[in-house]
């Protein structure tokens, strides 16, 4: 099935309403059930979906231990740091003592969408330093060898 569809901010969608046209009625439908979605209508030529966003069954708890596996992702790095003292004060701001791990996350992830926007500039701008520094040496490396054994 293919599909030319774009959902702006699709993150944000808590739900969805689709209406799914076949082109060949006598193929069937297949089965549509589970937790998060619903069958509205169905007929031969279309079926009316209704798609939730899951929800955990368990909240997990917080803090979240940073063991193994998941230690690369808690980590601080150059696109995300997270121990810097601002990016600390705004995390108390929008996540608050009660909330559950899937609150704080879903808190955290609106934040982000609504206020961060990622600048590939100065990623950009190390790469086009570091392609110039390479061209360089590839071209005047030869160079620099015929004139040392010229002089």
């Amino acid at each position: 099935m293919t599909a030319n569809v774009r959902l702006p901010e699709e993150r944000l969608i808590e739900k969805i309403k689709l209406k799914i046209i076949t082109r060949r009625p006598e193929a069937g439908w297949p089965d549509f059930s589970a937790d998060n979605q619903t069958v509205l209508e169905k007929t031969c030529e279309y079926v009316v979906l209704e798609v939730r966003r899951p929800v955990p069954r368990t909240v997990g708890a917080r803090p979240v231990a940073s063991t193994g596996a998941l230690r690369p992702y808690f980590e601080p790095n150059p696109l995300s740091q997270s121990d810097d003292i601002g990016v600390r004060q705004i995390e108390t701001a929008i996540v608050h003592n009660g909330d559950s791990a899937w609150a704080a996350a879903r808190a955290l992830q609106r934040w982000t969408a609504d206020n961060m926007h990622f600048d590939l500039g100065i990623q950009q701008q190390d790469l086009t330093l570091l392609v110039i520094r390479k061209v360089l040496l590839l071209c005047f490396s030869p160079l620099q060898r015929r004139m040392a054994l010229e002089y």
